[in-house]
């Protein structure tokens, strides 16, 4: 019974099963069944009649698991989309008509032939035009991919009847009907939606700020426990004498490098799942703040925890490179050490060992106290915002010292523990006694190296260890190496506490000003409303449609207009028409538009047995229709996507075909049993949709195969056979109906696969090297954004229009956030179809797999590198603005800031030359390299020369102006991998090969 219990418990656990899971599976399952049981009613039987099976149908596709705001938009757009549905089928209808009283010789009639060649070429061509159109906008703007595919399913039932009709009132009251049916299945979607188990976006985005900050504590700790082990395996203080006496350091490498000693697979799975989280957080915030909702934090709360979010995102990244240049110091000092063995020595080796020792102590010492403070502050913030959902008790007690009189409180209360009113004031002695003690520190680690006069100064650029240069004759030393890293983590301590104190003053500001003592009513302002209903058909969304579907990687911010090159702007209102028109030209010339044209293709491969003579018959009789509906659920995008998704939606409908056999004869067909039974095999389905949102199709196709063989079986059982064979379908048993609807589907998602994949399809792999060269260009665009940022702080100093300055700077802030933001989602993509394009079929040579990825990985870094370059330029002119102290080293350091080449544009050139030749496809020019690290020789020769040397490292200026160098001499490196990588895909014009014979 136990080894049972415990199988059992492993399978639990490995499905992923909760309460909130199990309620949101039996929700997603209620509106389907519901449409089946309101069915027996037999005022509703007489209402729909034979349609009436389009009910469940329409309600399972409604999703209504989804958060309230996403689900109330997506109800908004299905319903506009069957308007339109509706619309068209009364024009197609009418065309279809007309084409058939004027095809007539004379003496026919037409009601005595249903038949009518004329009306049905007419309505083949509606239809053909209708699926291109839809498809091409929801490949054009994703999230409208549930609108789509309603619009299709309306389209797909309604024009086939449309032309065996031979009047008018037919017509109308056949849409009339499916029109209803439509809006029945919404209802009963909306109502379970809003009133069972409701889920606002509001609850979501507090339960991923919530998790996002436990997570940003769990990875902190990781980081802490892996340096703390480092040291403990002593990597870094058993080293090899430069001599080689010590022999025993070629085993310790040589275990350290093949047992993977740096290996952090925790923290990896850690980080990966913060970065999920992260990307989600933004899409989720926007949502969050469309709600009405009674509550005490309100849309600007929302946004500013959001900038709180992504600023210890950046401080998680850094701390994760902590790791990376202690493993890069070790790699380079264990050269040196194989490159100068068997020279002599100038120190011993006990006070080598004696240095790394100190530097690792201080290391590890203050990396704890560090994890420690942000590790407090967290906690503080989420008990003051009530994001940990404390007890009503703990709720009442934080309120109730809150409101109490401040100096009573600080008087006569000690305790400054998280969640209590003297915390933050405590927190901010803490962290300055923290920085103060960063400082004796480095200083006392200082005095215990011997460094002469001439490794007191050198220049942070090219002293960086992996970038010294082959004619260097005074690579750095180790104690400079060991300086480096050390003021590499304390630039990572400054920002990490700056960032944590804007975190907890919010927390507290919003605490004490009350607004968390009172819920009241919070709604949309009318700009949000209006940013809403534009991004309702924006192409430049960053949140995934429900169905997991992947889709062309764009950039089209809203705050970049790009120039067209064949034409100048317009200049009076022709100009401005034929602009919109050429809009219209481009986007039917475009790969959207050649994904609707095969759909339609796909389509038509099947509907077009509705308008032959011989085939219409059978077309009605076998409900062959559901195998063109399969096709505009199945349709991908990619060619990879699409092999992947043929497997996954086949297997899923014979599950779906299997459960509905079970479910019938398990109740021995009763229509009561099959309908409550129906909820918990429907469920399974729904698992899917929740716990692999990228595989949604598969639990979705899964639905409707389930409710289209129950739903007719209850519909005949309700009618009669007779009855419900008037509109011409055939009655089967489940034993044969079943099987019959697994073909269809398979049928239409075999169909929607060979016109995916066949003709001049879009392949994954050129999605993946085109978004490579998107964020490329983005890139560029996000560094830029920082030195405009840098350049107008500079100015301000000498400013007097502060307003503008203000402006300028909160809007170059918010671009600078969006495009970080736009990076990371486009990175989510891009790992997408690097999984999908395996599944593409290979034809001619390998595809360059581990090139990509080591691209797809240095962008990422690179993101990483200039996001954590923001903050410290941040950080810098912070300092530089508000110095502890005026002094002559200071007004240097002004200087040379005011002193850089800011029109040194360099690196942003070449990120777009390597963006070009991916998305073209064309070689880079001749000898593409990577810019050279700026030299500070020419500003320092107007300066003072010892403006770096080592006394002056206490000060917050030179730990952040040497972080900004080393993290601009890192980025280079990068960069330099990055320019190798693109040369091998694309390669270089180079003819040197013809006179070198």
């Amino acid at each position: 019974m136990q080894p049972l219990r415990s199988q059992v418990s492993a399978l639990w656990a490995f499905l992923g099963l909760d309460l909130p899971t199990v309620l949101m599976m039996l929700k997603g399952a209620l509106p389907p069944t519901l449409g089946m049981a309101i069915y027996q009613a037999t005022s509703v039987a007489d209402t729909f009649q034979t349609v009436g099976y389009l009910v469940p149908i329409i309600a399972s596709l409604c999703i209504c698991i989804m958060p309230r705001a996403r689900f109330i938009e997506m109800m908004l757009l299905n319903t506009a989309s069957t308007a339109l549905a509706y619309a068209f089928s009364l024009l197609c209808g009418y065309c279809a008509l007309q084409a058939r009283w004027h095809s007539l010789s004379a003496g026919e009639n037409a009601a005595e032939l249903p038949y009518n060649s004329s009306a049905a070429v007419v309505c083949a061509i509606w239809l053909i035009f209708h699926m291109w159109l839809s498809t091409a906008i929801r490949a054009r703007r994703r999230h409208l991919f549930f609108p789509s595919v309603m619009f299709c399913i309306y389209i797909n039932i309604a024009i086939p009847y449309t032309s065996f009709f031979p009047s008018w009132g037919l017509i109308t009251t056949f849409l009339h009907r499916v029109t209803l049916a439509f809006l029945t299945g919404y209802s009963l979607a909306f109502l379970v939606g809003l009133l069972i188990v409701p889920v606002s976006c509001r609850l979501v985005a507090f339960k991923e700020i919530t998790g996002f900050l436990q997570l940003t504590r769990k990875t902190l700790k990781q980081q802490a426990s892996h340096i703390h082990k480092l040291k403990s395996l002593g990597v870094l203080d058993d080293r090899t004498s430069v001599s080689g006496s010590n022999s025993a350091l070629t085993s310790l490498s040589t275990e350290m490098f093949t047992q993977d000693v740096w290996s952090t697979s925790d923290t990896k799975k850690t980080w990966a799942q913060l970065e999920t989280l992260h990307s989600k957080l933004g899409p989720d915030v926007c949502y969050a703040q469309r709600e009405v909702a009674f509550g005490c934090i309100t849309a600007n709360d929302m946004e500013t925890m959001c900038e709180r979010m992504q600023e210890l995102f950046i401080l998680v990244t850094g701390v994760g490179n902590i790791v990376t240049m202690l493993r890069r110091l070790v790699r380079s000092e264990g050269q040196e050490a194989a490159q100068s063995r068997g020279t002599s020595r100038e120190k011993k080796d006990g006070e080598e060992e004696k240095e790394i020792e100190d530097a690792m102590k201080i290391l590890d010492t203050t990396f704890n106290e560090f994890v420690e403070i942000i590790d407090s502050a967290i906690n503080h913030s989420l008990l003051l915002l009530e994001l940990n959902e404390p007890s009503r008790k703990e709720q009442l007690n934080i309120r109730k010292q809150f409101s109490a009189d401040t100096s009573r409180i600080e008087a006569y209360s000690g305790d400054s523990s998280p969640g209590k009113p003297q915390y933050f004031n405590a927190l901010e002695r803490r962290v300055a006694s923290f920085q103060n003690r960063r400082m004796t520190s480095l200083e006392s680690w200082k005095t215990t190296i011997s460094l002469d006069q001439t490794q007191m100064t050198f220049d942070f650029a090219t002293q960086f260890p992996t970038l010294a240069s082959a004619d260097d004759k005074t690579p750095p030393t180790r104690a400079q190496q060991e300086l480096l890293a050390l003021l590499w983590v304390k630039n990572i301590f400054n920002i990490g506490t700056t960032s944590i104190l804007k975190l907890a003053k919010f927390a507290e500001d919003k605490r004490r000003s009350g607004g968390m003592d009172k819920k009241t009513f919070i709604y949309p302002t009318l700009q949000v409303l209006k940013e809403w209903l534009f991004d309702c058909f924006s192409t430049d969304r960053d949140d995934q449609n429900v169905a997991g579907e992947t889709s062309s990687i764009r950039f089209a911010d809203s705050d970049f207009q790009r120039r067209d090159p064949e034409h100048l702007p317009p200049r009076n209102w022709y100009e401005k028409v034929g602009t919109a028109l050429r809009h219209w030209y481009y986007f039917i010339g475009s790969d959207d538009s050649s994904l609707g044209l095969w759909a339609a293709c796909a389509t038509m491969t099947i509907a077009i047995l509705a308008f032959l003579k011989n085939t219409h018959i059978f077309f009605i009789n076998q409900r062959v229709v559901w195998a063109s509906v399969s096709i505009a659920i199945s349709m991908s995008p990619t060619s990879g996507f699409s092999v992947f998704g043929l497997f996954g939606r086949v297997m899923g409908s014979v599950l779906a075909t299997v459960f509905t056999i079970i479910n019938y004869y398990m109740v021995n067909g009763h229509t009561g049993g099959i309908i409550a039974l129906s909820w918990f095999f429907m469920s399974l389905d729904t698992w899917i949709i929740i716990k692999v949102p990228r595989q949604a199709v598969i639990g979705i196709l899964g639905l409707v195969t389930h409710v289209i063989i129950l739903g007719y079986l209850t519909q005949y059982h309700k009618l009669g056979v007779e009855l419900a064979s008037v509109s011409g379908q055939e009655f089967y048993p489940v034993y044969i109906l079943a099987p019959q609807r697994l073909l269809a589907v398979t049928a239409g998602c075999s169909s929607a696969f060979f016109w995916t994949l066949f003709p001049g399809t879009v392949r994954d792999r050129s999605v993946l090297r085109k978004g490579l060269g998107t964020s490329l260009y983005i890139l560029a665009n996000y560094y830029s954004c920082i030195k405009a940022i840098f350049q107008l702080k500079l100015k301000d100093s000498d400013s007097d229009s502060a307003q503008l300055f203000l402006r300028s700077n909160e809007r170059l802030t918010k671009i600078r956030r969006h495009l970080y933001i736009k990076q990371i989602t486009i990175a989510e993509r891009l790992n997408e179809h690097s999984s999908f394009q395996n599944w593409e079929p290979n034809l001619g040579g390998r595809f360059p797999h581990k090139t990509y990825n080591n691209i797809s990985h240095t962008i990422q870094k690179l993101s990483g590198h200039l996001a954590l370059l923001s903050l410290t330029i941040q950080n810098l002119m912070s300092s530089i603005d508000t110095p502890s102290e005026s002094s002559v080293w200071h007004d240097d350091v002004v200087s040379l800031c005011k002193m850089l080449d800011m029109t040194d544009h360099s690196f942003a050139n070449i990120l777009c030359i390597l963006s070009a030749a991916l998305e073209s496809g064309q070689s880079l020019p001749p000898n593409t390299t990577a810019p050279p690290p700026y030299q500070l020789d020419h500003a320092l020769t107007q300066l003072d020369h010892d403006i770096f040397n080592l006394k002056h490292i206490v000060n917050s200026e030179y730990c952040a102006f040497a972080a900004s160098q080393m993290l601009s001499a890192v980025t280079r490196e990068d960069l330099s991998k990055l320019v190798s990588d693109v040369r091998l895909i694309v390669g270089e014009i180079d003819f040197s090969a013809a006179v070198d014979f």
